[in-house]
């Protein structure tokens, strides 16, 4: 990962501040626009100039074309990428970015009276092991020296509106905007060797499923989705187990040295 600098922290809070001359509209209020403040942050971020911002381009809208370069951000997930990313990379050298919440902050807001009740601090927070769950949506497309993966290291506070069901109304609430508080890193992924970064370092000669989850804090399908990324990419391979239970080697070594 790669540090964020102090010129470069100071453009991206003069953006979520909407203090930035070249924002095409301030960015006060929350849900105020159907573009969602943190898509939007990021795509200031990355391209200060609007009139780069939603393109038409191959039978799509790209979130940033300049030249022969197009940026997507997906804040989200990547499921929904694949139709457009085969458009483009025919065409383009194409940059997905994708954010990675170290710090989350819940804001709970009164529906009545729109005033904050509280703010606490979420004991959810992600890695760059969430963003290797999400590549099993564009694993068709990559490694391409045309397609980069961009993860931004952020903070963010979570606004909810205190209207859901139980005593607390919190469970089922409504999500209203996540905002950046602050920015750390970013980290590229293009070529191989970049991928083999996302397998933990940490991990034995032999490893378990329970293992890689220990490692990466992957649960569930998204667990099931990295390790796929891994061994589709090869950065792991099944080993045979006399339990019958699946066992991973991790290849970098090998791999690097090739």
């Amino acid at each position: 990962m790669r540090e964020i600098t102090e010129g470069e922290r100071t453009a991206f809070f003069n953006i979520v501040f909407g203090e930035a001359s070249y924002a095409e509209k301030p960015l006060s209020g929350i849900g105020t626009y159907k573009e969602k403040s943190l898509h939007r942050i990021l795509k200031y971020y990355f391209e200060p100039d609007w009139s780069y911002h939603e393109i038409p381009y191959c039978g799509f809208v790209a979130d940033i074309k300049r030249g022969e370069s197009v940026t997507e951000i997906q804040t989200r997930s990547l499921a929904r990428m694949e139709e457009k990313l085969s458009a483009f990379l025919r065409e383009s050298q194409v940059r997905i970015v994708f954010p990675i919440e170290t710090d989350r902050c819940i804001v709970w807001i009164d529906p009545d009276t729109g005033s904050v009740v509280r703010r606490v601090k979420s004991p959810k927070h992600e890695n760059k092991y969430s963003l290797l769950a999400q590549l099993i949506y564009v694993l068709n497309y990559i490694p391409d020296d045309k397609l980069t993966v961009t993860a931004v290291y952020i903070s963010t506070d979570e606004y909810r509106m205190l209207d859901g069901i139980g005593k607390d109304r919190k469970k089922r609430s409504t999500k209203l905007e996540r905002i950046p508080t602050d920015i750390f890193g970013v980290s590229d992924y293009r070529t191989l060797e970049d991928f083999f970064e996302l397998a933990p370092e940490s991990a034995p000669p032999i490893f378990t499923r329970n293992d890689f989850s220990s490692l990466t804090g992957l649960r569930g399908r998204d667990l099931w989705a990295g390790l796929k990324v891994l061994e589709r990419l090869g950065v792991i391979s099944r080993v045979s187990s006399p339990d019958r239970k699946n066992r991973y080697r991790l290849n970098r070594v090998n791999k690097c040295e090739n």
